[in-house]
């Protein structure tokens, strides 16, 4: 009865799968099918700690680099100085692949608003 009660506990406990996400960078050139993978040749098993699949792009004019790789927390966002660089996460198998970054508002909003200080700060000082 023991054995019994054991082996249907024993088959109740899921064994999960490791994620998997594309591990690339499109700053090599041999890997230039990074900036849209179509085969599994970048595939990779992440390790246990990392949760999420992440794509970062960085773009300035019409240069594009984009990396693909296993994380550890999730990365929605978008920057615009001099270059463009946008970072999204998921977490899914491989779901990085050909995903549109997602604007993150909050921080977006606390970037305008730290730019405005900013530069209402060096306008008073060159008016003195």
């Amino acid at each position: 009865m023991f054995l019994k009660i054991l082996f249907l506990a024993l088959s109740l406990i899921s064994v999960g799968d490791a994620l998997k996400c594309y591990n690339c960078s499109s700053s090599f050139p041999s890997d230039q099918e990074c900036l849209k993978p179509t085969t599994n040749r970048y595939a990779l098993t992440c390790a246990n700690n990392q949760s999420h699949c992440v794509k970062i792009t960085l773009k300035t004019g019409s240069l594009e680099t984009v990396e693909r790789r296993c994380g550890s927390q999730q990365l929605n966002t978008c920057l615009n100085v001099i270059i463009t660089a946008c970072s999204h996460s998921c977490s899914t198998d491989l779901c990085n692949s050909a995903t549109k970054p997602h604007v993150d508002l909050r921080f977006l909003s606390a970037l305008m608003i730290g730019w405005v200080v900013i530069l209402s700060s060096s306008s008073a000082l060159l008016t003195k």
